[in-house]
């Protein structure tokens, strides 16, 4: 059975299934709702901070926990160079590898050590007009040379989760550490600091975009999916799963109209919840075809996916 993704799981869960190898499994009964006002972009960040404890392995908990101690070390060395207190700068820098040690022997092959993931939502609120008009202004712009004004409204078509993971690079840092502890001892204090700056700025940040309008497409499969297996359906529970699939296309419209996910794969998407609303009467299609449209929908978020 192909996982089912939760609006919740994915703004919450979603970091650490990539990241730290959990499976999570939450439900959400927010549905996105259709507003008369302008586009409007909706920022929320960090959003439930206190589940991330319970979410994350001990092991990935642990090289987490060096590799933020080992940035915080370095920065230590790198104030005490500032105050030429060359045996703080020494005692840091030790300590610092030491972590960075514990973090490649917990996992030899990790390349790039987490310290950091930050998540930030853009909703949209708007009407597929509303959007229409936007873009058509924009290019209006974009053709009169017109570029921040352009820029000013496709800041605001979007409908996504940005996952903003800070790394460190496990190939190339403990090297640079390696490299400044001579130069310490021979009192280079101007190159180590240097050294050591441009060991804190190879930190690397990755943003990873989910599209939230695949994600409600999603709970509404599963919300479908559920009313689908009773086999003595009331007319309201019918109604339900025509106002789902009418909302699944309304979603993968304001999709395909802000850009997500290649433009060829929409129409199957359509073509797949007209054979759910076609067999609603009658026989309804078995877990086999829900797994098949899950599937589909998992490739739009695929690269979120790092099991």
């Amino acid at each position: 059975m192909m996982k089912r993704i939760s609006l919740y799981w994915i703004k919450i869960g979603l970091i650490f299934i990539f990241l730290f190898t959990s499976s999570l499994h939450a439900a959400a009964d927010k549905m996105p709702v259709q507003s008369n006002n302008a586009i409007e972009a909706r920022d929320d960040s960090n959003k439930d901070p206190e589940i991330v404890g319970d979410q994350i392995s001990s092991k990935r908990k642990e090289i987490i926990k060096e590799a933020v101690a080992a940035i915080s070390d370095t920065k230590k060395a790198l104030l005490a160079l500032e105050n030429e207190n060359k045996q703080g700068a020494l005692d840091a820098l030790e300590k610092a590898l030491g972590e960075l040690e514990v973090v490649l022997s917990r996992d030899p092959d990790l390349g790039l050590a987490a310290i950091d993931v930050k998540i930030t939502v853009y909703d949209l609120y708007a009407y597929l007009e509303d959007i229409e008009k936007a873009k058509k202004q924009a290019m209006d712009y974009l053709e009169d040379d017109e570029i921040q004004k352009a820029r000013n409204i496709l800041n605001d078509l979007a409908s996504e989760i940005v996952v903003s993971v800070t790394n460190v690079p496990l190939a190339s840092y403990p090297e640079v550490i390696k490299d400044v502890i001579p130069r310490i001892d021979a009192e280079q204090y101007e190159t180590a600091k240097t050294d050591l700056q441009n060991a804190l700025n190879s930190l690397t940040v990755t943003d990873y975009i989910i599209p939230l309008p695949i994600v409600r497409v999603s709970e509404d499969i599963d919300k479908i999916e559920l009313l689908t297996e009773k086999t003595n359906r009331t007319q309201a529970e019918n109604d339900a799963i025509v106002n789902l699939l009418a909302d699944a296309h309304l979603q993968l419209e304001m999709a395909e109209a802000l850009g997500y996910g290649d433009k060829k794969d929409y129409q199957k998407f359509h073509d797949q919840l007209d054979e759910i609303e076609n067999r609603v009467g009658g026989i309804v299609p078995g877990s086999d075809y829900f797994d098949e449209i899950r599937e589909f929908l998992a490739d739009f978020l695929a690269p979120f996916d790092k099991e």
